[in-house]
């Protein structure tokens, strides 16, 4: 309701989602850039500069801070968890595909 103050707004939203409006927005922002980093090619500098940042240090530095990982370790986990998760496919497929042979 346009009744209710800011501060009660503040803490409903603490309130369903755990967390303040500030904290969710940062997360979100967070998320939006590892979304970046792992589904896009573009450079770290590229996305921090997409992100709103002036500089690649500010950038990385938040990250860090928001992820516990730097957007080098995050690009590169992921490259692995993708490798992975083909090298898993792969099998499966060659799996059923001698099933299919006998």
């Amino acid at each position: 309701s346009s009744d209710m103050s800011n501060r009660q707004k503040r803490r409903i939203i603490r309130q369903v989602h755990g967390d303040g409006f500030r904290s969710l927005a940062l997360k979100a922002r967070a998320e939006q850039a590892v979304a970046l980093l792992t589904q896009t090619g573009t450079s770290i500098g590229d996305v921090a500069e997409m992100m709103g940042y002036a500089d690649e240090r500010s950038f990385r530095r938040f990250i860090l801070n928001q992820t516990g990982r730097s957007p080098s370790e995050i690009r590169r986990i992921d490259s692995q968890e993708q490798s992975e998760s083909l090298s898993r496919l792969r099998s499966q497929l060659e799996n059923v595909t001698r099933m299919l042979e006998i």
